[in-house]
This record gives C-alpha cells, sequence and structure tokens, in this order.
C-alpha cells in the first residue's frame, strides 16, 4: 500500500462518512416521526 492510497481512503472517509450518517439520521427521524402518527 503506497502514502497516496492511504491519503485517497481519508479524504474518502471524510467525504463519504458524513454522508452516509446524514442519511442514516434522516432516515430514523422519518421513520420516528410517521411512527408517531
Amino acid at each position: 500500500m503506497e502514502g497516496g492510497d492511504i491519503m485517497h481512503s481519508i479524504l474518502f472517509e471524510l467525504l463519504i462518512a458524513p454522508i452516509i450518517v446524514g442519511v442514516i439520521i434522516t432516515l430514523f427521524a422519518y421513520w420516528l416521526d410517521s411512527r408517531d402518527k
């Protein structure tokens, strides 16, 4: 594994992780909202 690959994976996690977490939170909030009604 080269240094560039490590840097690329870090950038990938920094960009993709917040998006995935945001989607999960949005779906969870939507599920809670629809469950209450």
